[in-house]
């Protein structure tokens, strides 16, 4: 929902840094420079209907189906044509009955995969991959296409999905140093929301984005600052647009399709590839560090205190960060004995207990008791999230700030088939096996001896 801040109105979902939100805080969405295959004067009256050897082609955005593809060179067996600046073609010759190939082939097409470094030519609006299927006829009809899924067939009309490799996103510049983060969100929304939201030019844009298919789409080059981490905090600074990559999953809610992970995991694969000197902690979720401040812009409802928590859930347990682990990034768990003195030795005390809101190492207050013999539990505790990179200043007290960080801390450590419950891993709380998960993730552990 809208928020006012300083008498500006703003969207929690600005993806811009807290400058581009300030100096130009309500942006406006560019028009589709991109006709409509519907739009088209020439094409759809019912007297095309009256003639039975007319077959009507269209090519349109598979992912936006409005947008339609000009200059397509579509054939049908033996037949080629190319549709109009309205994406639609027409055949006027009637074909026997039989099961003919079909390819369609736009202006600008690549089969090189979708990595930095694509594509060669990022001036283009778009780049495009070749459809290939196939067309049935019957009684010079059409009765059957494949694959079924990205064609669409109305009597005698029959509308391609093509697919989109590289779409130019407006909302993006000049990166101000070297790229030395990933990071992984999801849209909550899907396919034709997600690219319409991006491509607008208004508050969000992304590097690359992946269909629940495995489709993965570029938006904005490598070298280009996209709008995607928005007020954000991780390892002391704020602001992660200005040297990371984004990498959206357009996905709403429930399990990630394997198709999607693969894909997602592939695409960080070749990002470190092209990148060797992003750090393996750098590699993280947008809730790892997606900020809530009530001084700025975009800030959480309620508006106070400047906390973690505005993009909890993003991606959320369901991703299986543990495959990015097998690649050595992301939180890397050392193996080995925990020392049990671990946070003022809390869990030596209180073996079942848990750190919580309301704790304090001035008042000697633990598991919500007074703990004479614990001390400084709580700062350490903020002290090893902080250090991870979350934002977590150490004062000694357990308060929402704190909750929300190891709530963050969980939703990402405990996810996949580490997953806890089956919703979203953690509440908050401080058990023994989420100190034991962060210490692994700093290295304070005892090496195995063989």
């Amino acid at each position: 929902m809208p928020s006012e801040t300083n008498g500006i109105l703003v969207l929690p979902e600005d993806g811009r840094d807290i400058e581009e939100q300030l100096a130009n805080p309500n942006p406006q969405p560019l028009d589709n420079e991109f006709n409509e295959s519907d739009s088209d004067p020439s094409f759809g009256g019912p007297e095309l209907e009256t003639l039975a050897a007319t077959t009507t082609l269209t090519t349109v955005n598979r992912y936006r189906d409005n947008e339609a593809v000009p200059g397509t060179r579509i054939t049908l067996g033996s037949i080629t044509v190319t549709t109009n600046n309205f994406g639609n073609a027409s055949l006027n010759i009637g074909l026997a009955d039989g099961t003919y190939e079909l390819s369609a082939t736009a202006p600008d097409v690549s089969d090189a995969p979708v990595v930095p470094g694509f594509p060669s030519n990022p001036g283009k609006s778009r780049i495009w991959r070749v459809f290939r299927g196939a067309v049935k006829f019957l009684g010079g009809k059409i009765v059957a296409a494949e694959p079924d899924e990205f064609i669409q067939i109305s009597g005698n009309r029959l509308r391609i999905g093509l697919l989109p490799a590289w779409l130019r996103a407006p909302l993006s510049k000049d990166r101000p140093g070297p790229v030395d983060m990933i990071v992984v969100h999801h849209t909550a929304g899907s396919m034709p929301g997600d690219l319409g939201e991006f491509l607008s030019g208004n508050r969000v844009s992304i590097h690359y984005l992946v269909s629940p298919s495995g489709d993965v789409l570029k938006l904005v080059e490598d070298s280009k600052v996209a709008s995607h981490a928005g007020v954000s905090h991780w390892q002391g600074k704020d602001g992660m647009n200005a040297t990371s990559i984004g990498i959206e999953m357009s996905h709403s809610v429930g399990e990630y399709p394997d198709r999607q992970v693969e894909a997602v995991i592939e695409l960080i694969k070749a990002i470190q590839t092209a990148f060797p000197h992003i750090p393996p902690n750098r590699v993280i979720a947008h809730s790892d560090i997606g900020i809530c401040d009530p001084a700025y812009p975009a800030s959480c409802t309620p508006p106070a205190p400047k906390r973690l928590g505005r993009k909890s859930t993003d991606p959320g347990s369901a991703f299986k960060w543990e495959l990015v682990e097998q690649l050595g990034l992301g939180f890397q768990l050392a193996t080995g004995d925990v020392k049990p003195e671990m946070y003022g030795s809390y869990f030596v005390v209180e073996p079942n207990g848990k750190l919580r809101t309301g704790d304090n190492d001035g008042a000697h207050r633990f598991g919500g008791k007074i703990l004479p013999s614990v001390k400084g539990a709580v700062r350490e505790l903020q002290t090893d999230l902080q250090t991870i990179g979350y934002f977590c200043p150490p004062d000694g007290d357990y308060g929402k700030v704190t909750a929300m960080a190891l709530q963050m801390f969980q939703q990402h450590i405990f996810s996949g088939t580490r997953r806890t419950g089956s919703g979203q891993s953690g509440d908050g709380r401080l058990d023994k096996t989420s100190a034991e998960m962060i210490k692994r993730v700093l290295g304070e552990v005892t090496p195995l001896t063989s």
